[in-house]
């Protein structure tokens, strides 16, 4: 169950993704994901790029582009 109460995918409404069509659908639950799985990344690395990306097996450049594509900036994330 993708909306699980783990709090990793948070508020996705799966029913409503199944009245979407196939691309649609695909794209909010990737986007929905990705942004979930990033902050969590960066609260446990406290907003630490380098170590985001050796913890994500992501190479920095593509963490950035990831961050910059979702508008999500480190500053929240450093103590």
């Amino acid at each position: 169950d993708l909306s699980g109460s783990n709090g990793f995918c948070g508020e996705v409404d799966i029913e409503s993704l199944m009245t979407m069509t196939y691309q649609p659908a695909k794209e909010a639950l990737l986007e929905k994901f990705q942004t979930s799985y990033l902050e969590h990344l960066l609260r446990r690395t406290e907003g630490n790029i380098s170590q985001a990306a050796r913890e994500s097996g992501l190479k920095r450049q593509s963490l950035q582009r990831l961050l910059k594509q979702y508008h999500i900036t480190i500053e929240q994330y450093r103590l």
